[in-house]
C-alpha cells in the first residue's frame, strides 16, 4: 500500500516516545538542545535505527518479511527506503497508518 511522507512521520512519531508529529512537522526532544526541535528529512533513517534496535527476534523475522514484501533487493535495512522502513516497522509494532 503507498502511504504519504505525513502518514509515515505521524505513525514513526507514535512510535518513539520522544518524537511528535504536528502541523506536517515532526519533532524529536533532545534534552542537550533543550527541548524539540525539527527533524530533517534526511535523519528519518536514524529515527528508524532507534526503533529497530528495540525488536526482539521475533519482530525482526516479521520486520524482515515486511521488507521483503516491500520489494527490496534483499534483507537488509540498509537497502530499504526510510518510508519502506517505517511502514514495515508499523506492521511490526501493530501501529495503523
Amino acid at each position: 500500500m503507498n502511504y504519504t511522507d505525513e502518514q509515515l512521520k505521524s505513525a514513526l512519531a507514535m512510535m518513539l516516545p520522544e518524537c511528535i508529529y504536528e502541523n506536517g512537522d515532526l519533532y524529536f526532544y533532545d534534552a542537550g538542545f533543550g527541548g524539540h526541535y525539527q527533524v530533517r528529512d534526511t535523519e528519518l533513517l536514524h529515527l528508524c535505527w532507534f526503533i529497530e534496535k528495540t525488536l526482539t527476534n521475533s519482530e525482526v523475522t516479521i520486520y524482515s518479511d515486511a521488507l521483503e514484501y516491500a520489494e527490496t533487493r534483499w534483507w537488509s535495512p540498509f537497502n530499504a527506503s526510510w518510508q519502506q522502513r517505517v511502514a514495515a516497522l508499523a506492521k511490526v509494532k501493530g501501529i495503523e497508518i
